[in-house]
């Protein structure tokens, strides 16, 4: 909500009254497992743009996307809404409202970078007076827990993958409940998990026969592979641990303003890079 209109009653009540709404018309009318998903998806989406909205409305709103998403049909499906939901408890300021406007002609250029600095701070409580470490920690261990259910077990490796950068994120933005320690054992499970499947043979099928069986096949994913469901969550693997290694490189060049990743293990003990290989 545009920050004139901010302290409006009237605006509040707008902004519950239309998410109370859409709420309404899943309830009522979506009853397709697959249209739910992505209706609660834009719900949630809705609440996290959200600024207006008082603690005990944001958070009555936030519980019903979290209590729908775990009655949804399928694990994948509760998996992605828990952790969706992570987000409603840890928002940022967009990078884009941090740049300064030019000024215009005639105007003082410290008086607009005055004017500016002011308004990101007002924004910035406006966007951050929800955060709470420990509800994003809880949505993380509900996505898992859904993950770890699901019949098909390289489909809960490819979740617990997207929790892993879904939980990188998250450090990277500083919510302090996900540390280190947390990244590494979901490393460490996603490792034991590959490692204990005959599934990730790669000569394997795509989808697994048990994926089919149970018709939990991964509707709902972003990006469905060509090519073996098993090489491909490895492959994905592999870009996460790369992503969290370019990260530890940043962080460690001091250019970037970002948490310490030294204490996350990307590699085996005994499968170290060789110096100056990444």
């Amino acid at each position: 909500a545009p920050a004139a209109f901010r302290d409006k009653p009237a605006l509040e009540e707008a902004a519950y009254e239309l998410i109370v709404q859409a709420f309404s018309v899943y309830e009522e009318h979506i009853s397709d497992s697959r249209a739910q998903y992505q209706a609660l998806v834009l719900i949630i989406n809705a609440l996290h743009a959200s600024r207006s909205l008082s603690a005990e409305n944001y958070e009555t709103l936030a519980a019903r996307c979290a209590q729908h998403g775990a009655r949804l049909l399928k694990r994948p499906d509760q998996a992605r809404v828990a952790y969706a939901c992570a987000h409603l408890w840890w928002r940022m300021l967009p990078v884009a409202e941090l740049i300064p406007p030019p000024p215009s002609e005639g105007q003082d250029a410290a008086a607009v970078e005055r004017e500016h600095t002011e308004r990101v701070e007002r924004e910035r409580a406006a966007v951050e007076q929800h955060n709470n470490g420990d509800a994003v920690l809880a949505h993380l261990q509900r996505a898992l827990k859904a993950a770890d259910s699901c019949l098909d077990p390289v489909l809960s490796v490819r979740l617990f993958v997207e929790l892993l950068n879904q939980s990188a994120v998250h450090y990277e933005r500083r919510c302090l409940a996900i540390t280190p320690k947390y990244i590494n054992d979901l490393i460490d499970l996603i490792r034991t998990s590959v490692a204990g499947i005959e599934a990730f043979d790669a000569s394997a099928p795509a989808p697994t026969r048990a994926a089919a069986d149970a018709g939990v096949v991964d509707g709902t994913a972003l990006y469905e592979p060509d090519g073996p469901m098993n090489a491909y969550v490895l492959a994905y693997f592999r870009r996460s641990l790369d992503y969290i290694r370019s990260r530890k490189a940043l962080a460690a060049s001091g250019e970037y303003s970002l948490p310490d990743f030294s204490a996350i293990h990307c590699d085996e003990p005994d499968e170290r890079a060789p110096e100056g290989y990444y």
